[in-house]
């Protein structure tokens, strides 16, 4: 289980940083903070696009169920 709560660095850990522990856990609770820095959202669901995923919100926070690696 990886949570994040960053405020707003979300966005440069996700378009700039190696993301390929993705892989390696099957949950990640993370808060996003477009209203911080715009593009968080975008830069979390990008780097996503590799793996079968299921995301669920509940208040700020978003659980993403990770499934595995999409097969290419």
């Amino acid at each position: 289980i990886v949570k994040l709560d960053i405020e707003g660095a979300e966005r440069e850990v996700f378009s700039f940083g190696d993301n390929s522990w993705i892989g390696n856990t099957k949950l990640i609770i993370i808060e996003l903070h477009d209203n911080y820095k715009e593009g968080c959202t975008k830069s979390f669901f990008n780097a996503l696009q590799s793996h079968d995923y299921s995301a669920f919100f509940h208040h700020e926070n978003i659980f993403v169920f990770i499934e595995g690696s999409k097969k290419h």
